[in-house]
């Protein structure tokens, strides 16, 4: 289903599909149908109903069963995925078709004459739209007779992706592995001499001692003459004179 087919054109960036598996069922009435359905979307919010409508491709017609219906506040973000899976039979058929088999839903779409229409809370008289119909053509006698339940086989639906330009994932460059360090060669320290200027007070001379004056010339000594103190000698009792000097 898509917005293009709907009258009128509805521009939606949803999509939609309806698979739905008519067959007989074990009542006794060769006429009595069932339909088991299932409703995918893609891209599309706000969804309010699903129905069945009687109408040729390019015209619009009258509701004959509801597939699906919301009740509250529609979800209005967008939905990917299976919107409804279920089983239509004869008490939920409505307008034109009420009191009717499914089989004739059946030879409906088997004429071309019966259409899906998906409406939102932005297009309430329809925003996505398709035409049921069977590739080869089916009528009610060739139908399968219902048997143990089958799940039915949901049809994938195209969903809309918007393009994403990604940016290259930079590819990890492995860190290059060191190389040996090479000895280093040796460091000869280079001494420059540097005159260091000190302020230092370097003495004067100290002056030289005079030479002492020249000793005067010793005079010579006098000659000692010996004194001989003559000393009275008495001999014999007798006195010497006094003031007699005897010269040695």
């Amino acid at each position: 289903m898509t917005g293009s087919a709907v009258i009128p054109f509805v521009q939606s960036p949803g999509l939609a599909t309806l698979y739905i598996k008519f067959y007989r069922t074990n009542d006794g009435q060769n006429n009595s149908a069932q339909a088991d359905y299932v409703i995918n979307v893609a891209n599309i919010g706000g969804i309010t109903s699903v129905g069945l409508y009687q109408a040729p491709i390019g015209s619009n017609g009258a509701l004959v069963a509801w597939l699906y219906g919301w009740n509250g506040i529609p979800d209005l973000s967008p939905l990917n995925g299976t919107l409804r899976t279920d089983t239509l039979d004869k008490y939920k058929l409505h307008g034109p078709q009420r009191g009717y088999n499914v089989s004739d839903l059946a030879t409906r779409a088997n004429d071309g004459d019966l259409y899906c229409l998906l409406t939102t809370v932005n297009n309430p008289n329809g925003e996505l739209r398709g035409q049921v119909v069977h590739p080869d053509g089916f009528s009610i006698a060739a139908l399968p007779v219902q048997g143990p339940p089958v799940a039915p086989v949901p049809v994938p639906v195209p969903i809309v992706i918007p393009t994403i330009v990604a940016s290259p994932v930079p590819v990890p460059v492995p860190a290059p592995v060191p190389a040996p360090p090479s000895p280093s060669p040796a460091v000869v320290p280079v001494v420059t001499a540097v005159p260091v200027v000190t302020n230092v007070t370097v003495p004067a001379p100290a002056p030289s001692p005079a030479p002492p004056p020249p000793s005067p010339p010793r005079s010579p000594s006098p000659a000692v003459v010996p004194v001989v103190t003559a000393v009275p000698v008495a001999t014999n009792g007798t006195s010497a004179s006094p003031g007699a000097v005897v010269a040695g």
